[in-house]
């Protein structure tokens, strides 16, 4: 078994992750942040025909729509928690690395507007130009 799954599994109907909303006000952070190994992992294992993107009925994109809309309106946050979100300056920047290639896979309409600002998206803990090896061109 993938030990990704167990996160995966963690990931409510609404979207959250409740380990990560009793980190009080870096919950969105921990939210954020915790989209890097969801997404990177469920493209790496496309290559073995497994597609983590519908497990626990499509979790992923649930947790991907509660941070997108965060981050087009923190305020939306306020359904998870009612605690003022404080998040790093980097959690609206690298740590939004997992948007290159899940908006290559689904095309988001979203996104575009909340790529083309940030790029180009470097993580460390995914060696460097997460852009350079995942990004696809923007309209």
């Amino acid at each position: 078994m993938l030990p990704v799954r167990e996160g995966i599994r963690d990931i409510s109907p609404d979207g959250s992750l409740a380990r990560e909303v009793k980190r009080g006000d870096r919950a969105l952070h921990y939210h954020t942040f915790a989209l890097l190994p969801l997404v990177f992992a469920a493209e790496l294992v496309q290559r073995r025909n497994i597609d983590l993107y519908r497990e626990n009925d499509g979790a992923i994109g649930r947790l991907a729509n509660l941070v997108i809309d965060a981050v087009e309106d923190p305020a939306s946050f306020r359904k998870i928690t009612p605690i003022r979100q404080d998040p790093f300056p980097w959690t609206f920047r690298d740590e939004l690395s997992w948007v290159e290639p899940y908006y290559a896979r689904f095309h988001d309409r979203r996104l575009p507007a909340i790529i083309a600002p940030r790029r180009p998206f470097s993580e460390w803990r995914l060696g460097g130009d997460v852009t350079a090896a995942w990004g696809t061109p923007l309209p």
